[in-house]
């Protein structure tokens, strides 16, 4: 019995020795008891805690998610650029000066609301009206000679002509008893020639009818040549009357387009609102001295937007596509707290918009560092639903807009880097 038990109490011994060194040593004592007892039992080491366990299973189940979600999602390429919201009546428009002259009155001022053809300002139109008053003398006396050439003028062309007629009939029919006169003496004439040349009648006789028959033919042509004068007489009193007239006629137009002139330079002289709107930067002051064509002020058309025209960087001008969606960012709506307008590609410009265009939409002090391109968009309204930007939405408000170029899979965004980098 003493000898079965030395082998038992050796094992023992040792192992208490092992413990031990365990509990000196740098591992968990669960994993030194586990290694000391793996001979007795073949139970799984449980190394990690739960907690880590569950959450590599996790981890590992979101990074398959993941992956899946990449192979098959797409995500949208955007580009984004400046916009104004435009009305039908266009952005704003400029109020020009077409008669200048020092500021007599201002009739607005900037921010007023002002209906189509409201007067702005009025320029001072002294020497205008002056001007006015001499063309409308000018006008009544060129029609006062036109009436008299109408009036006693005609009356007296008439008359003169009536007596010319009256002569021209009286040597109508004196030239046609001289045409019968002289045919009966020709008659007579022949009748003694040939009496004369059978010796019947005398030489005395014969002169003598030649004699009445070359006074007849004299006293004929001169009632034809004063039945002529007079008829060239009758045709240069109607055209000295005509010419006359004409002139006089001429003279009438000349007044009147001229008082026309001077009173549209009259009218331009109040400057009125060519659309109903909203006055902008009104720059002009009474007593300032302004030049024909120079610019007051802009007017912001009344009327809810409709379409926005914005600017899209050159680089981008392959992929935008006409009927392309696009969201708008207002400036004076938060974005978190308004939603974004929605809107569709209209029509997109050929060529590149120059710096003066880009200055008329945006402003005057708008600049864009890279060329870029015009495109209008429609504003998409929410169907069978109010919408709860429409009255917040106006006319002239700036904002960036975001247009949808393409859709791409998630993962290809991951794989062209990957792509350039391995191609030579």
């Amino acid at each position: 019995m003493v000898t079965s038990s030395e082998p038992t109490d050796t094992a023992e011994t040792a192992l208490g020795g092992r413990k031990r060194d365990a509990e000196r040593s740098l591992f968990r004592k669960e994993a030194v008891d586990a290694y000391l007892q793996r001979d007795l039992d073949g139970a799984l080491l449980p190394v990690l805690p739960r907690a880590f366990r569950l959450a590599s299973l996790g981890g590992c189940t979101a990074v398959i998610a993941l992956l899946l979600i990449a192979a098959f999602s797409r995500v949208e390429v955007t580009t984004r650029g400046p916009c104004v919201l435009v009305a039908a009546g266009g952005i704003s428009r400029p109020v020009v000066v077409q008669t200048g002259g020092p500021v007599a009155e201002l009739a607005a001022q900037t921010g007023d609301s002002v209906q189509a053809g409201s007067p702005l300002l009025r320029i001072d139109s002294s020497p205008i009206k002056a001007q006015v008053l001499e063309a409308e003398r000018a006008v009544n006396l060129a029609k006062s000679t036109l009436s008299r050439i109408d009036g006693d003028g005609a009356r007296s062309v008439a008359t003169r002509v009536a007596l010319n007629e009256q002569r021209i009939a009286l040597l109508r029919r004196k030239t046609a008893s001289l045409a019968t006169t002289t045919a009966r003496l020709q008659r007579q004439v022949a009748s003694y020639e040939s009496l004369f040349a059978s010796g019947n009648g005398s030489r005395a006789e014969r002169d003598a009818a030649e004699e009445k028959l070359a006074q007849a033919l004299r006293e004929r042509i001169g009632v034809e040549e004063q039945l002529t004068a007079i008829l060239d007489q009758n045709a240069a009193i109607k055209a000295d009357h005509e010419r006359e007239r004409w002139r006089a006629q001429e003279a009438v137009e000349a007044a009147d387009a001229r008082l026309a002139s001077l009173q549209l330079n009259l009218e331009q002289a109040t400057v009125r609102a060519p659309v109903s709107g909203t006055v902008e930067a009104l720059s002009a002051r009474p007593g300032e001295v302004l030049s024909a064509g120079a610019t007051i002020a802009r007017l912001v058309p009344d009327g809810a937007a409709s379409t926005i025209v914005a600017f899209i960087p050159e680089r981008d001008r392959a992929f935008l596509e006409v009927g392309a969606e696009a969201r708008v960012e207002l400036d004076q709506l938060t974005p978190g707290e308004f939603p974004r307008l929605r809107a569709r590609v209209l029509k997109i410009a050929k060529d590149e918009a120059s710096p003066r265009e880009i200055r008329e939409v945006l402003g005057e002090a708008a600049t864009l560092p890279d060329p870029v391109y015009r495109v209008e968009l429609e504003i998409e309204r929410a169907a069978g639903a109010r919408d709860p930007l429409a009255s917040m939405v106006r006319n002239g408000m700036l904002g960036n807009v975001r247009v949808v170029l393409r859709r791409r899979r998630l993962v290809s965004l991951f794989v062209a880097p990957i792509r350039g980098w391995l191609e030579p």
